[in-house]
C-alpha cells in the first residue's frame, strides 16, 4: 500500500531547488525516472532528491506539471524518517529553504534593478536571512 503525498507548493526554479537540496545535505538526482518509497515500491517522477549516506531511506519524486514542478513523498513507514529528519515532516525544511532562496534572488534582482547595491548574510546563530541595500547616490 503506498501513501504518496503531494506537497503543496509550486517549484517554479529547478535552480533554487537544486540550491536547497544542497544546502540541506541531500542529493538532487537529474532526470531519475523514479523514486523510493514504502515497501520497496516506486513512484513515477522527473528527478529523484534522496538523502546522502542512507541508501534505502525513501525519496522525494520532483514531478513536472505543466510549467512548474511538485514534489511527492510517501511518509509511510520506517525508511521515511530518515528523509524527514532531513527534508522535515511533510518537506517542510526543503520548501521553507527553497522558499528563502526564491525570495531572496527576486529581491536581489528587483533590488539590483533600482540600483541598489546587495549584500545577503545569514544569521549563524538565527538562521535568518540579512539582506542589505546601498545606494551611492
Amino acid at each position: 500500500m503506498s501513501h504518496v503525498s503531494q506537497i503543496r507548493v509550486k517549484v517554479k526554479s529547478l535552480s533554487a531547488l537544486k540550491q536547497a537540496v544542497h544546502k540541506l545535505g541531500m542529493q538532487f538526482q537529474e532526470n531519475k525516472k523514479t523514486y523510493r518509497a514504502y515497501l520497496n515500491g516506486q513512484g513515477s517522477c522527473d528527478h529523484a532528491i534522496s538523502a546522502i549516506n542512507i541508501p534505502h531511506a525513501d525519496e522525494i519524486g520532483v514531478v513536472k506539471i505543466n510549467d512548474s514542478y511538485e514534489l511527492r513523498v510517501d511518509s509511510y513507514g520506517g525508511r521515511s524518517y530518515a528523509l524527514e529528519q532531513i527534508a522535515g515532516a511533510g518537506c517542510s525544511k526543503l520548501i521553507q529553504t527553497y522558499t528563502q532562496i526564491v525570495a531572496v534572488e527576486e529581491a536581489t534582482k528587483l533590488a539590483e534593478a533600482e540600483g541598489y547595491n546587495v549584500n545577503v548574510e545569514e544569521d549563524p546563530q538565527t538562521g535568518e536571512t540579512v539582506i542589505t541595500l546601498r545606494s551611492y547616490d
